[in-house]
């Protein structure tokens, strides 16, 4: 993976902590433990 790909990896994920923090913010997630990431 060179610089440019791993930028572009965080920027994606800042994204989509952003768009989760909102929703959660918003009242979408009210248990904050069920969030959708990855299972055991």
């Amino acid at each position: 993976m060179n610089e440019r790909q791993g930028d572009n990896m965080a920027v994606k994920y800042k994204e989509i902590g952003d768009c989760l923090e909102r929703e959660i913010l918003d009242g979408k997630f009210e248990n904050t433990n069920k969030l959708p990431t990855e299972k055991n």
